[in-house]
């Protein structure tokens, strides 16, 4: 079986919220956060902004880094 098309490429750090939906072949940048419910139909080409919506658009400029554990931004795991 051969498989056509792709999804979408989704960048480093993007906090993807709860029943989000990110549609089609499309390029969603670092440090962004998606919300919940929202449909993503159109690349999100700015980092560390927040979308929210259907269809999505930038409501925020606020980054992911905040969201995610804070370990996976430390050089040094073993502390």
């Amino acid at each position: 079986m051969e498989i056509q098309g792709g999804g979408p490429t989704i960048g480093d750090n993007v906090y993807i919220c709860t029943g989000a939906k990110v549609f089609e072949e499309i390029q969603v940048a670092n440090d962004v956060i998606i919300g919940a419910n929202s449909v993503v139909n159109k690349s999100v080409t700015e980092n560390g902004v927040t979308v929210a919506g259907a269809p999505a658009k930038i409501v925020g400029l606020h980054s992911s880094r905040p969201y995610l554990n804070k370990r996976l931004f430390e050089n040094d795991l073993r502390k």
